[in-house]
């Protein structure tokens, strides 16, 4: 970390990835940001109106990059949605793990979307 100060900053580069996702149908969008603390390890933000995301928040204050690549049912970030008891099927939990590897650098920033055909049309 520079010595200045600045956070989300490691050797002069921003280090903070920031996102807001709208999960759908429930309609309770949800700001993540993820801001990389050390060489391997980031530190997770979660603002939403959801009391379950709030909850899983507070479970998650920071991951390393093992966390990241760890099988669903040992991934610390799936384990703490199902404690916070998030919808079985909530964006927001794999949301967090793709926010975490843009922060480490081990994959871009890119969108991800979902839409659903209409009947027949595919």
């Amino acid at each position: 970390m520079v010595g200045d100060g600045d956070e989300g900053v490691i050797e002069g580069k921003k280090t903070t990835v920031e996102a807001v996702v709208d999960p759908g149908i429930c309609g309770i969008a949800c700001k993540i940001s993820v801001e990389k603390t050390g060489k391997r390890s980031v530190k997770i933000s979660l603002s939403s109106e959801c009391e379950q995301i709030m909850n899983l928040a507070m479970k998650l204050p920071r991951l390393d990059m093992r966390d990241i690549f760890k099988p669903l049912s040992r991934n610390p970030v799936f384990i703490s949605a199902e404690k916070s008891r998030c919808h079985t099927v909530c964006v927001i939990p794999s949301c967090i793990l793709k926010c975490a590897e843009a922060a480490l650098e081990l994959a871009l920033s890119r969108n991800v979307s979902l839409r659903f055909l209409e009947e027949h049309n595919f």
